[in-house]
């Protein structure tokens, strides 16, 4: 199996990763957490 390690899979990590850190910033309570968690699992 390959790995995804292409230019395309590690600019789209980046946004996605970007995106739901912003999250951190947009949403109230513990919602807010949600993007932080995800994204340390990406």
């Amino acid at each position: 199996m390959e790995a995804n390690v292409g230019s395309v899979d590690r600019g789209v990590r980046v946004v996605i990763g970007l995106a739901l850190l912003g999250l951190l910033f947009v949403l109230n309570g513990d919602a807010r957490w949600l993007g932080l968690t995800v994204s340390y699992l990406l």
